[in-house]
């Protein structure tokens, strides 16, 4: 008899579109930071591949890249100011 071999429970994850459910966090008002932890309790509670969650994670990454001045803008919205 030949043992199974057994995937992790990572990859046992539904396969999902990371662009969607990033946009969908940030949609709701969260931060970078805070989308990164709710990507990594998606994962613990098995919602969503970890391969998925790197690459959500490297989304992120490659959005602050493009748009430093996100961070601008949003103290702007936060202190009722314009920054010169």
């Amino acid at each position: 008899m030949e043992e199974e071999k057994q995937q992790p429970i990572q990859s046992q994850a539904p396969a999902m579109d990371v662009e969607k459910i990033v946009q969908g966090l940030r949609e709701q008002g969260l931060k970078d930071e805070q989308i990164a932890a709710a990507l990594d309790q998606m994962v613990k509670e098995g919602k969503m591949a970890q391969e998925d969650a790197e690459k959500a994670k490297m989304l992120l990454k490659k959005g602050q890249e493009e748009n430093p001045e996100n961070e601008e803008k949003e103290a702007e919205r936060l202190f009722g100011m314009k920054f010169i």
